[in-house]
């Protein structure tokens, strides 16, 4: 049996009978003791090393990401797209912080990249002028060079609310 069909195979029920997950903080314990010294009621994953990654658990020596066990604990079956993690911190597995989206929508819900130079998202200094653009569906669209960054900024902001970008996108690595 392959590593994707054994993934498929949890189940809601399998995934309850092995954890437990607080909605309110988004942490999930062992819910029975286990070989290897794991006890019921300890955090379910191995720590985080530094790195701001997506948080993992074997469940049945198969590795999920804790936000997608998330899913599948509380609605009784696992995402057909992506999670996003609204307020942009992998590590916030709270249900709240948590929606089901398509790859699509899940891009229009990013923080600054850390190789932008403005500030602000889709604006690019460019001599002595702020070009503002913006991505959608894979085609990057020209919006318009200006001579101050705030017209430039609301120009890319009046781009991602007519292309429904959620109101987060763009804000500032945590």
């Amino acid at each position: 049996m392959s590593k994707s069909e054994r993934k498929s195979m949890l189940t809601f029920e399998r995934v309850r009978e092995r954890l437990n997950y607080d909605p309110e903080t988004g942490i999930f314990t062992w819910a029975m003791d286990y070989k290897g010294g794991v006890r019921k009621g300890e955090i379910a994953g191995p720590g985080i090393s530094g790195r701001r990654d997506y948080k993992r658990i074997f469940v049945d020596r198969v590795q999920y990401k804790s936000h997608r066990l998330a899913f599948l604990w509380m609605t009784g079956r696992f995402p057909e797209g992506e999670v996003d993690h609204i307020n942009g911190d992998v590590l916030d597995n709270r249900w709240e912080n948590l929606r089901e989206v398509s790859h699509h929508e899940n891009g229009k819900n990013q923080r600054l990249k850390r190789n932008n130079s403005s500030g602000v998202s889709g604006v690019t200094l460019r001599g002595n002028r702020y070009e503002a653009h913006i991505r959608i569906g894979g085609k990057r669209i020209q919006l318009g060079s200006h001579k101050t960054i705030f017209d430039a900024a609301a120009t890319r902001k009046s781009a991602e609310n007519q292309h429904r970008f959620h109101d987060n996108h763009g804000r500032m690595g945590t």
